[in-house]
């Protein structure tokens, strides 16, 4: 059995030589609202800033090979299915293979209508049936 004092000296020691980082300020003091502490932890976070997908050279240049004219990162994401940590950690064997297999799947299931980009519109590459009106048809 360990005395008073015996076991305060060993917690002394404890605490003196202890290998874990011991923060140079406290937490929260009792005096001390929650808020000012989460103000100042605030202030130290890293500043979000928003990024523009297309601006994301290391993953143009992954997939650059595999985009469609015109197609921007975004469309690409939604049409593959793949996401830039994913890109990152394929090859671009890997990448060709898995947008050959999506586009299959997608034609499969109905979703993808090739299209054809000029400027800022979208045309689908299939010409619409005429609308009928009447007894006549209109030629879109």
């Amino acid at each position: 059995m360990l005395t008073e004092r015996e076991e305060q000296t060993l917690k002394q020691l404890a605490r003196d030589h202890t290998p874990l980082a011991k923060p140079s300020t406290p937490l929260v003091s009792p005096a001390q609202p929650i808020g000012d502490y989460l103000a100042r932890e605030m202030e130290k976070a890293r500043k979000i800033e928003p990024q523009n997908p297309e601006q994301d050279y290391a993953v143009r240049d992954r997939i650059k090979h595999v985009l469609r004219k015109n197609e921007k990162i975004m469309e690409f994401f939604a049409r593959v299915g793949l996401s830039r940590p994913q890109i990152l950690a394929m090859g671009h064997a890997e990448i060709s293979k898995f947008v050959e297999q999506a586009d299959l799947r997608n034609a499969a299931e109905g979703l993808a209508v090739p299209r054809l980009h000029s400027g800022n519109r979208v045309q689908p590459s299939v010409k619409p049936a005429p609308a009928k009106v009447g007894k006549s048809f209109l030629i879109g």
